[in-house]
């Protein structure tokens, strides 16, 4: 391999890992983002548990409004059955206590799912607000985590920025303009191996003429079709 196309090649690997560790950090932030969402849905979980307890409280209460209503009009309806002259009349309110039984055992009823209800709200507030302590734990140790990694991806992409510009600086100014050109068309693949007669980058078959000169290593030598620069793999 001649003297130009290793440095492009070296310059491929450097600009190919810089690419790489630009794209780890673009992903991070999506990592965190995953983790507080998960966060905010627990949250909303609390709430949405919190309204239904109350609304199973609510209910309740009502239901035993409703019972204590009923048992007051009983004690009146006894009252009135102490009062009366007739059977007829004794038969009637006796009919209406009965009744208003009935509609407190269907109050008592509704009271006790009300109360079932509230339980498992109660239940699923409590599950809520542990899994939201417990993932924001998580987000606390993976934020300081994937901090960490960024940080030293950042060094890294400064390292490897410094590491290119000292390349490019060794080249002559087209040959570095090149480089250049065909590394923004191709970020990380400015220089490819052939492979199997195919070129690395483009797959683009080369004629044997091609093939022969990248053997030979003796001057760069580029893809008649998308020019990236090629050389023998090892």
């Amino acid at each position: 391999m001649d003297k130009l196309t290793r440095q492009y090649v070296e310059l491929t690997e450097v600009d190919r890992a810089l690419a790489q560790t630009r794209e780890q950090l673009e992903r991070y932030p999506a990592l965190l983002a995953r983790l507080e969402k998960q966060v905010e849905q627990a949250g909303a979980a609390i709430a949405e548990a919190e309204a239904e307890l109350e609304r199973a409280r609510r209910d309740r209460r009502q239901a035993e409004k409703e019972v204590e209503t009923l048992r007051e009009r009983i004690s009146k309806y006894l009252l009135q059955q102490t009062q009366v002259k007739t059977n007829k009349e004794y038969e009637a309110i006796t009919h209406e206590i009965e009744a208003t039984r009935t509609r407190i055992d269907e109050w008592e009823t509704r009271g006790l799912e009300y109360l079932e209800l509230e339980d498992q709200a109660a239940e699923r507030k409590r599950g809520s607000e542990a899994e939201v302590v417990r993932l924001r734990e998580e987000l606390g140790r993976e934020r300081e985590r994937i901090e960490g990694l960024m940080a030293e991806k950042r060094e890294a992409v400064a390292r490897l920025e410094e590491e290119k510009r000292q390349r490019l600086a060794a080249l002559a100014p087209d040959e570095a303009e090149d480089y250049e050109l065909l590394n923004n068309r191709n970020p990380g693949s400015a220089a490819v191996a052939v492979q199997q007669g195919h070129c690395g980058g483009c797959n683009w078959a080369l004629v044997p003429h091609t093939q022969q000169q990248v053997r030979q290593g003796t001057e760069p030598v580029r893809c008649e079709h998308c020019r990236r620069f090629l050389y023998e793999p090892a």
